[in-house]
């Protein structure tokens, strides 16, 4: 009797080491709770200022606090130039091709809380609020003057402008949804919105890519 329970042991080690092996091989990855993701995100973004349309470069480092909420520190870019021309110069019925500089360039240090509204298996659609501080340095174009150079026959322009430096501030809202490709990379799609400032006010669409750590 003691023989026989030996020997069904022995043949049964072999199966309990498999079915040990195909339990691991169906672990899902997936459930998997990473606490840090890094984020880089590329935007199409308008400030309301101007009705100036360019890109949003952002970096963010977030980290999961619970199992709804995330805090997020990022730093964002923004670089808008436009060089109108062709000004029509009136009494001697002629056009010249003037450019005219039109700048804003926004550097936004941001920290966002992030509330889950799902957060399943691959998918997670979030809800953040924030504040941002922006590091703003714009130039825009005032009046334009003309006169017409006898000596070298020709009209020349010069153009006033308006200088804006300073540091500007305002509230964010972030909607964000996201599918977990793998374990640790999920890209997302996004809509964020700064509020009115002194000098602008921003809102964005955009894609990010995420890595998960």
């Amino acid at each position: 009797m003691k023989q026989n329970f030996l020997r069904a042991m022995l043949l049964a080690l072999p199966l309990l080491g498999f079915l040990n092996l195909s339990a691991q091989n169906k672990t899902d990855k997936f459930a998997t709770k990473y606490k840090n993701t890094f984020l880089v995100g590329i935007n199409l973004a308008e400030n309301g200022t101007g009705n100036q349309l360019s890109y949003f470069y952002r970096n963010e480092y977030i980290r999961r606090v619970n199992r709804f909420f995330e805090v997020g520190l990022g730093i964002g870019f923004f670089n808008y130039q436009h060089h109108p021309g062709t000004l029509y110069s009136s009494g001697y019925g002629n056009h010249e091709h003037y450019e005219k500089l039109s700048q804003t360039s926004i550097v936004s240090l941001d920290i966002v809380g992030y509330f889950d509204i799902i957060n399943s298996r691959r998918s997670l659609l979030k809800l953040g609020f924030g504040y941002s501080t922006r590091f703003v340095n714009a130039i825009s174009p005032q009046a334009t003057f003309w006169y017409y150079n006898e000596f070298l026959k020709k009209t020349l322009f010069y153009t006033q402008y308006l200088t804006k430096k300073g540091i500007d501030g305002g509230l964010i809202i972030h909607l964000e949804y996201g599918y977990r490709i793998t374990p640790h990379f999920a890209p997302s799609f996004s809509l964020r919105f700064y509020s009115q400032g002194k000098y602008v006010s921003l809102s964005m669409a955009g894609i990010n890519f995420s890595y998960l750590f």
